[in-house]
């Protein structure tokens, strides 16, 4: 019998993808993100029962974060806490990342929706005398998470896992 594994094409290039976000009704490309991570960690809480030398554990509830770093070539992330600091003006806003690879068509797309994403903390200015490139970051929360478009099972990993 075969062994199921994943060959190199079955891979994803990490770079080819799409991510928007909608801040104050208006729908923006996020051309200048360098890379986004999101996490869901899951509250649990402990379940003993008499008879039972281990515990269990139920889920109670979930936490979303991520971060996001980009290329300092915009305001709109320091206007935003901004806004906040100076303001009181809370911005929520939505982010649709899409990861799709050319290069493997057979798998499609892998599209997530994360909303009421909330700034927790963030750069607000950057200058160095270094020849590189300006670089930022954020990390953010979520409350809402939708999965909307799924990568295509692959058929051959599949069929022998069937086997």
């Amino acid at each position: 019998m075969s062994m199921a594994h994943i060959l190199a094409k079955d891979t994803l290039a990490g770079t080819d993808g799409q991510i928007l976000a909608t801040i104050n009704g208006q729908v923006k490309v996020l051309a200048e993100i360098k890379s986004i991570e999101a996490t869901i960690d899951f509250q649990k809480t402990e379940v003993k029962a008499i008879g039972s030398k281990s515990t269990q554990y139920k889920k109670t509830g979930w936490t979303g974060s991520g971060t996001v770093d980009y290329y300092f070539s915009t305001s709109e992330w320091a206007s935003i806490i901004d806004n906040y600091v100076n303001k009181g003006i809370d911005t929520y806003f939505t982010i649709v990342a899409t990861i799709i690879d050319p290069a493997n068509p057979v798998l499609g797309a892998h599209t997530v929706k994360m909303s009421d994403c909330n700034i927790s903390s963030g750069d607000v200015f950057k200058l160095t005398a270094d020849d590189e490139l300006l670089e930022g970051s954020f990390e953010f929360t979520f409350s809402g998470y939708e999965v909307l478009t799924q990568f295509t099972p692959l058929a051959r990993v599949n069929a022998v896992v069937g086997s």
